[in-house]
């Protein structure tokens, strides 16, 4: 039970509601979420984001890094306020009640100078920490496949592929601030001023993959994108070596989709992805 007597979901989300001493909540709803238990929880103070801590295992930053973006990224204003960090990666989060922005608010002009200037101060952003490493991170996806599946010739070569032009852009990548580097559409939240939600791969990266990030994984009409590309400072030069990082953004998304399928194939989450990808690639 919580404190109104209401029965508690999930026994460890009324745990970490404690830890994070919220008061007088009554209700709780699990919502989507690939990885995590994610519930919208009704409390004294407002909507309340809850996540309960990792089951599956982790192929991103680490935990106790996820805590230091997060405190840093709130404090300034580009993700919701953080109430709660535990050591074991539950949090509780202010709840943003607005949807994922869809593509047309996206590539509008008002909604690509907002997104323009939440990136801005996100990759002004310095912390000492390790940089992101997608090489480690295809790898770990690769390592998940059944060996049926890893070896399946068109797999093999464009799992192959991946690594190299991976290796090949880090090399030259720069790494001197903090990016989001799961910056897909879904993670781009409340209107007319976004909120980036979703930090578990943030670290310091190179700025352009959070923005291939975006158009990569977004249908986008030729205007749409390139008043996106122009509100981010974006030449045309500099937008033709966009597009093989937005290659990598599609790869590096195929193989987790593949992964997660193989993880859980009746998940309806990583076959849209796959299906939607297999298009693009």
């Amino acid at each position: 039970m919580n404190g109104s007597g209401t029965p508690v979901p999930d026994p460890a989300l009324g745990t970490l509601l404690a830890r994070a001493n919220v008061q007088g909540w009554w209700g709780a709803e699990r919502v989507a979420s690939a990885r995590h238990r994610v519930y919208r929880v009704q409390s004294r103070e407002g909507a309340l984001l809850a996540r309960l801590a990792p089951l599956a295992p982790r192929f991103a930053t680490s935990i106790a890094d996820e805590g230091r973006v997060l405190a840093r990224v709130a404090a300034v204003g580009i993700a919701p306020e953080l109430l709660y960090f535990g050591e074991d990666g539950g949090l509780v989060t202010r709840w943003i009640d607005d949807p994922a922005w869809s593509p047309a608010e996206l590539g509008c002009a008002a909604g690509a100078e907002a997104l323009a200037r939440k990136l801005e101060m996100l990759h002004s952003v310095e912390l000492d920490m390790p940089v992101f490493d997608p090489v480690r991170a295809a790898r770990a996806y690769s390592e998940a496949l059944p060996a049926a599946v890893r070896d399946t010739p068109a797999i093999a070569v464009r799992l192959a592929a991946l690594a190299r032009e991976l290796e090949d852009f880090v090399s030259d990548a720069d790494c001197s601030r903090l990016a989001h580097n799961d910056l897909v559409p879904a993670n781009v939240v409340g209107w007319p001023e976004p909120m980036l939600v979703d930090w578990e791969y943030a670290a310091p990266f190179d700025r352009r993959f959070d923005l291939a990030c975006i158009t990569a994984l977004t249908p986008l009409a030729g205007r749409e994108r390139d008043r996106l590309l122009a509100a981010n400072g974006l030449l045309p030069a500099a937008r033709r070596e966009l597009a093989d990082v937005e290659r990598l953004v599609r790869l590096l998304s195929w193989s987790w989709a593949l992964a997660e399928r193989a993880r859980d194939p009746a998940a309806p989450h990583p076959r849209e992805w796959l299906n939607r990808l297999e298009r693009a690639l």
